[in-house]
């Protein structure tokens, strides 16, 4: 799921990826992951970005 999925989502119900307080990123490659997710996370999160534990 992309963050333009998961914004229309919220959408729905009234909120923004600004009310998200958690997410969890499921990866193989740990190191890679944070390496792609960094800077794509800045981009869909205008404000403060959430916790995100890897697993």
């Amino acid at each position: 799921m992309t963050y333009a999925n998961s914004a229309k989502i919220l959408a729905q119900f009234g909120a923004t990826l600004d009310h998200v307080m958690e997410k969890t990123l499921y990866v193989l490659d740990v190191d890679e992951a944070f390496a792609v997710a960094g800077e794509v996370r800045k981009e869909a999160y205008a404000k403060a970005r959430p916790s995100a534990p890897a697993i």
